[in-house]
């Protein structure tokens, strides 16, 4: 089973966000990749909020190896919400930090 690696393209606070999250989250996956994975996975809010802190300039790149059926839910998932890989990763965990209250 060949896996196909994805770059995410995350702002700062993401970035930041995760990893204060990974202090205070039980039973998280502490691995950025897999983290992102878990929370495609299984947040699936009405509507995402817009990471407004990106700057293509200060973004942080991440690196997933992925399998085609995670790349195929991908696929679903950005036409659910109309955005790009990146910008459908980046919402996402906004959103999901955001709800967390891990970033204000």
């Amino acid at each position: 089973m060949d896996k196909q690696k994805v770059w995410f393209a995350l702002s700062e606070c993401v970035y930041d966000g995760m990893k204060a999250y990974y202090s205070v989250g039980k039973n998280m996956p502490k691995v950025r990749g897999k983290f992102i994975m878990y929370v495609m996975h299984n947040f699936s809010p009405d509507e995402i909020m817009p990471d407004y802190t990106y700057q293509h300039a200060r973004r942080k790149m991440i690196c997933v190896k992925l399998r085609d059926s995670d790349i195929t839910f991908i696929e679903r998932l950005e036409k659910k919400y109309g955005r790009s890989t990146s910008s459908l990763a980046r919402d996402l965990l906004y959103t999901f930090l955001k709800e967390k209250q891990i970033i204000k």
